[in-house]
């Protein structure tokens, strides 16, 4: 792709840096769309190489910095060109398309309430009296 070597800080070669971060991606391209990744990386090494300062907050090397960095960089490039693929949708309960509340049951002391399945709140409030009893209580008060 380049004409010649691009050497920025510790790295060598960057278009080769950006070559193996691509093949490491799993990302199966065609031709153009590798070659254009690759633009899109080498375009990224040389901006990060801006901002990178040796030793300022951390021992970082530049090439294990913008390798991290590129990594992710992968992954931006492809929802750029293919969005985030599938978005969750939300649903109002009051949608009447849910179906009807489940019947109430004999433990469930709301009306109307919504169940998961039955038998889950179905002794909810049956031992509700000796609970009463244990403590002492009286249920009435």
């Amino acid at each position: 792709m380049l004409h010649g070597r691009l050497s920025l800080h510790d790295v060598r070669d960057v278009e080769a840096l950006c070559g193996r971060v691509i093949a490491r991606s799993g990302f199966v391209l065609s031709a153009d769309e590798s070659e254009d990744l690759l633009a899109y990386l080498i375009a990224d090494c040389w901006k990060l190489s801006l901002s990178y300062r040796r030793g300022i907050g951390s021992t970082t090397t530049f090439s294990g910095w913008a390798t991290f960095i590129l990594r992710r960089r992968v992954f931006e490039w492809q929802r750029q060109r293919s969005g985030r693929g599938y978005r969750p949708s939300f649903v109002s309960l009051d949608d009447p398309g849910l179906g009807e509340p489940v019947a109430q049951g004999p433990g469930d002391s709301t009306p109307g309430r919504l169940s998961a399945g039955p038998g889950l709140h179905g002794g909810r409030d049956s031992s509700r009296a000796s609970d009463f009893a244990l403590l002492g209580l009286d249920p009435a008060a």
